[in-house]
């Protein structure tokens, strides 16, 4: 094999392997992340669901309070 054609495949080796190490890097990051983003997405639920909850208490006493006023 002649000096040219091994460079070439030295060349196309370095390729290949830069792309599946790209490929791997970009499939930990978007783990990473996915996660992340999940685990927001599932405490701001956690967080709606308890303002609704306080949301109805309080409005649920303010009726009664308007009620009780109401028929004084």
């Amino acid at each position: 094999m002649n000096n040219m054609t091994h460079h070439k495949h030295q060349r196309l080796a370095a390729l290949v392997y830069d792309r599946g190490l790209k490929k791997q890097i970009e499939e930990r990051v978007e783990a990473k992340y996915s996660k992340r983003i999940e685990y927001l997405v599932n405490a701001n639920n956690e967080l709606m669901y308890e303002l609704e909850q306080c949301e109805l208490e309080c409005y649920g006493r303010g009726v009664q309070s308007e009620q009780a006023t109401t028929a004084r």
